[in-house]
């Protein structure tokens, strides 16, 4: 693969790229949802595809109506991190974290998840020296696959687009990142597909990063 010597920054999608997280959000959302007193049965399989999505998205294509969507995602989050245990590193994440690092290649998060969430789960998992920013769902900020979130951390970093790779296990992430005019790379191990959106690479292993920086 061709190097790519001018990247400056690479910014991760975090569930499905970084984390195996799929048990945790599954188990976590089944056990608010009976909390809210809603017993109804999501074929796991089919619900992982949507890992990545925003919950309205995701109760809106399985015809769930959890009410007050705020309330439900508050509880949500307290059921996550008694299941978080269960989540864990892709192979190679670690190495690639490290090896980007030494390289003095910035790194960032951008995810779906609620910024407060995300922050915790980094801080969990110990990963906290290995990203320059961290940008999680906010109130009137936009979401993947739009690519404000994404111009954002590159202005804040310092870094233009033609420097930057974004990385993710979705559609969501590679239009994010073509609409933002970076390189993208997708991850084939994660929950998404491409559905025929253009990708500069395509990886089975996140440390194949490390052969085009």
């Amino acid at each position: 693969m061709q190097k790519k010597s001018n990247i400056q920054l690479v910014v991760f999608d975090l569930d499905g790229t970084l984390m195996k997280s799929d048990l945790t959000i599954y188990n976590s959302m089944v056990e608010t949802l009976r909390e809210i007193g809603i017993s109804t049965e999501i074929p796991k399989e089919e619900f992982d595809k949507f890992i990545g999505y925003h919950f309205q998205d995701i109760f809106d294509y399985f015809k769930i109506n959890v009410g007050d969507l705020d309330s439900y995602i508050s509880k949500y989050k307290e059921t996550y991190f008694k299941n978080l245990s269960l989540t864990e590193l892709y192979p190679g994440v670690l190495e690639t974290l490290r090896n980007l690092k030494l390289k003095q290649i910035k790194t960032a998060i951008l995810t779906t998840k609620a910024q407060d969430q995300l922050e915790k789960i980094i801080t969990y998992f110990e990963l906290n020296n290995y990203f320059d920013y961290l940008y999680g769902r906010r109130l009137n900020s936009k979401i993947k696959p739009s690519p404000e979130p994404l111009l954002e951390i590159m202005d804040i970093l310092k870094v233009d687009n033609n420097s930057t790779i974004m990385v993710g296990d979705t559609e969501l992430d590679i239009m994010c990142g073509n609409s933002a005019k970076t390189f993208t790379v997708f991850v084939e191990y994660g929950y998404g597909k491409l559905n025929g959106n253009f990708t500069h690479y395509k990886f089975s292993n996140i440390t194949q990063l490390l052969e085009i920086i």
